[in-house]
């Protein structure tokens, strides 16, 4: 029983006669007889009628009954919108005349209710909309915020004890622009502040500048109710955090990550990561080659609509900067054997017309136009020239070369000055507008070009052309560098393996492309004067979509500034490839096991493109950083292997032998516990002992003894195991850092901030679903879904 059921069978007494004995004297005396409202209470608190009713329509505030008295009940919701707990506010601000824990109080939460379970008070937009975040203890204090910032989740997390529940916001803290704690003026308020600083690890934290003469206890409404000048508005908000550089803050809002590869179809993160090791090299820069294939395939036959006047083009320039003998050229050969197969058609096809052709009488040769090539699906040739010589009807062309640096060494190589048009021309391409350059043989004129470029080289190559003379400004200045997503980590080791790519992760990708040349095929028409015309799939945005899109694309711009000079321009190519990478996303997935696309673009499909896009930005910030400041590649994250040897290694800290852990000591628990992906195959453990040293731990080259091997290699834990522990501890704490998790900026697409980041933000109830598509031309009915 409650303290109430006790004291009624204590002392014999009914509940009404203890609570007409609790009451005070004057109780029901002078009481008005007109039905209480929140208003009744909020509005004594300073707030204005129209927040009260905002919210009281939006969060189920209610009058009701409690212990004795009219209150208002405030619901604590999950983020699936489950209301785990009500909180008790008495309109008059007078205490219950009894509480569970006999203690005078104003605010209590019902019985049963689990307040310390995560649930919270949220006054203003929900966590996955808002564009900055106010932690407070009480309702009223985050309705007081909430009056001076619309636009920030405001939220009541029912007292300082309950601070551990805001670990379940994280997924959208983390990619915030702004958090802000508004504390009491107590020991109380100083201590949840400290509690929030801790769960954040990292983020910035603004908390209210509290003055030295104000009253403890006060709250910030107590400014509101006084009408203090410095109101919660207009107060300066302090950080701990020193001011930043501006490449500290491109680094902390586009942090380089490992591939995000859960926004990829399961069956292709799958394939991809499978030929990755079949080939020992880094899967990170495949899903670029990817993207580049497909969009060579599509050509003209798929754009991205944002509005009527803005069309994006499957248009993808890839870079990876990869050290010699990291096995790139396998693995990329494999990605392009189907296109390699339909060139092989298409060729074919065109001997065998010429071939019918020539067979012709001279007179019927004459009446009948000798046929004309069917064009190249790729190219290895990387000049104006050869593109338009080979262009197919759609346009859509790969330009595949293992040693890309040949695209900027060789700009204008027709020109014997070295200037001209070429590197314009190559600009426009990448923007799908028509191209055209004089030559003294004549001009060359592109139009409906779909050319994407993919590819690696050395990063000593790339360095060389960048940094040892002028020459590379040229690329930054307009933008040529800023048009190529670029990967970069550095040197690591990837293991031999005997895995290959099967045929089922073969016949994955095999089968998105036959289903994507299937879609051009029949969206491919043919002239009155037999002429192949294509039909462009228009995908088109939801006015959802779109309105997430513009709340992103702003708040990157916005972030312009701040940016170091170099990295300025690449914010509105950033925008771009959010929006190709929706698109392409959208066509991988529809082609895995089918032929149609929905024109319909959806948040989910946004929130993924916008993921990748800040991927590759943080790569291209670390590489850019490089190229202006000479800055060794950041280590951006524990790849899957990486991870699990830290785990290995903690659990034999306290097996070390005399300073060191025998190498194939080491192998044999790492293999216990790995997945059979992860496991290092075959007795030699030098591969292994390679794979310790490229993550900068020490193997001398003197033999030891240790944990009973006699005469073995062994890692010697040092100062470097002890920092390698630490790091992965620190990171493991951020689901940003750890492979396949995915980046930052958006996971606040409210996504609509940045820094995600991420994963995509968790299903709270909070967006509201699309009901109707209104004013999209082109869109075929039956494809869209209400």
């Amino acid at each position: 029983m409650d303290i109430i059921d006790f004291h009624g069978w204590l002392t014999g007494k009914t509940i009404p006669d203890l609570m007409r004995e609790y009451l005070p004297d004057d109780a029901g005396q002078n009481e008005d007889t007109r039905q209480p409202t929140p208003h009744d209470l909020f509005s004594k608190r300073g707030l204005t009628g129209e927040v009260i009713r905002i919210l009281t329509e939006a969060r189920g505030l209610k009058v009701t009954a409690h212990a004795g008295k009219q209150c208002v009940a405030v619901p604590y919701v999950s983020l699936q919108g489950e209301i785990k707990a009500t909180q008790f506010l008495t309109i008059d601000q007078r205490p219950f005349p009894f509480t569970e824990k006999n203690k005078p109080a104003n605010k209590v939460f019902g019985r049963g209710d689990k307040p310390g379970d995560d649930c919270f008070f949220f006054a203003g937009p929900g966590p996955d909309q808002a564009k900055e975040f106010i932690f407070c203890e009480s309702v009223i204090n985050a309705m007081t915020a909430f009056q001076w910032f619309p636009d920030a989740c405001c939220i009541a997390l029912g007292g300082s004890t309950y601070t551990k529940k805001a670990e379940a916001l994280k997924p959208y803290i983390n990619v915030t622009k702004t958090v802000r704690v508004a504390q009491d003026n107590d020991p109380a308020g100083d201590k949840m502040l400290q509690a929030i600083k801790k769960i954040l690890n990292g983020q910035d934290v603004y908390y209210f500048a509290w003055k030295p003469n104000d009253k403890p206890g006060t709250d910030i409404n107590d400014l509101v109710q006084v009408g203090r000048t410095e109101t919660p508005g207009r107060t300066p908000w302090v950080t701990d955090a020193p001011p930043q550089s501006p490449w500290g803050y491109a680094r902390e809002k586009f942090p380089k990550t490992q591939f995000p590869w859960d926004v990829l179809p399961i069956k292709v993160s799958g394939s991809l990561k499978q030929l990755a090791r079949s080939c020992a090299v880094s899967p990170t820069h495949l899903p670029g080659i990817a993207f580049g294939i497909l969009a060579a395939v599509l050509g003209r036959h798929v754009e991205v609509r944002v509005k009527s006047s803005w069309a994006e083009p499957l248009i993808f320039w890839t870079l990876a900067l990869l050290p010699s003998g990291q096995g790139k050229s396998p693995a990329q050969n494999a990605l392009s054997a189907p296109i390699y197969i339909e060139q092989e058609r298409l060729d074919t096809a065109h001997k065998k017309a010429m071939e019918t052709w020539k067979a012709l009488p001279p007179e019927e040769q004459s009446q009948n136009p000798k046929p004309e090539s069917l064009g190249g699906i790729f190219t290895t040739d990387m000049t104006i020239e050869g593109l338009r010589h080979d262009q197919r009807a759609c346009g859509g062309m790969l330009i595949s070369n293992d040693e890309a640096s040949s695209f900027f060494e060789g700009q204008n190589q027709y020109k014997k000055s070295g200037k001209g048009t070429d590197r314009e021309s190559w600009l426009k391409l990448y923007d799908g507008n028509p191209a055209r350059i004089v030559r003294s043989s004549g001009a060359v004129f592109l139009k409906g070009a779909r050319a994407s470029i993919v590819g690696g080289t050395q990063p000593d190559v790339f360095w060389r052309i960048f940094k040892s003379d002028s020459k590379g400004d040229v690329f930054l200045v307009d933008g040529t560098l800023f048009r190529f997503m670029k990967t970069w980590e550095g040197e690591k080791f990837f293991p031999m393996t005997t895995e290959s790519w099967d045929e089922s992760n073969r016949e994955t990708w095999d089968n998105i492309i036959k289903n994507a040349l299937s879609f051009c095929r029949a969206h491919t028409s043919i002239t009155d004067d037999g002429e192949n015309q294509v039909d462009t799939h228009s995908l088109w945005f939801t006015e959802e979509t779109m309105n997430l899109f513009i709340d992103w694309a702003n708040d990157v711009k916005g972030m312009i500034p701040k940016f170091p000079v170099q990295v300025r321009g690449y914010i509105p190519k950033l925008v771009g490839w959010a929006v190709r990478l929706t698109g392409i996303l959208k066509c991988m997935n529809a082609f895995i096991t089918d032929t149609k696309v929905r024109k319909v673009i959806e948040p989910e499909d946004l929130q993924r493109g916008i993921r990748l896009a800040e991927f590759y930005m943080g790569h291209n910030i670390d590489v850019l950083n490089f190229i202006v400041n000479s800055d060794a590649p950041v280590k951006e994250v524990f790849t899957e292997q990486e991870a699990h040897l830290a785990l290995t290694l903690q659990g034999l800290k306290n097996q070390v032998d005399n300073g060191r852990l025998a190498i194939p000591f080491i192998l044999k628990k790492y293999n216990e516990t790995a997945s059979s992906d992860l496991k290092f195959q075959g007795k030699n453990s030098n591969p292994f002992r390679n794979f310790l040293e490229s993550c900068g731990l020490n193997v001398p080259e003197k033999k030891s003894t240790a944990n009973g091997y006699k005469n073995y290699k062994c890692l010697l834990w040092d100062k470097q195991a002890d920092i390698y522990l630490e790091n992965f501890s620190t990171n493991a704490t951020n689901p940003t850092t750890l492979d396949g998790q995915g980046c930052g900026v958006v996971e606040n697409v409210k996504q609509n901030s940045t820094n995600s980041t991420a994963e995509a933000p968790l299903n709270t109830g909070f967006v509201e679903k699309v009901e109707k598509v209104e004013d999209f031309s082109g869109i075929d009915s039956d494809e869209v879904t209400i």
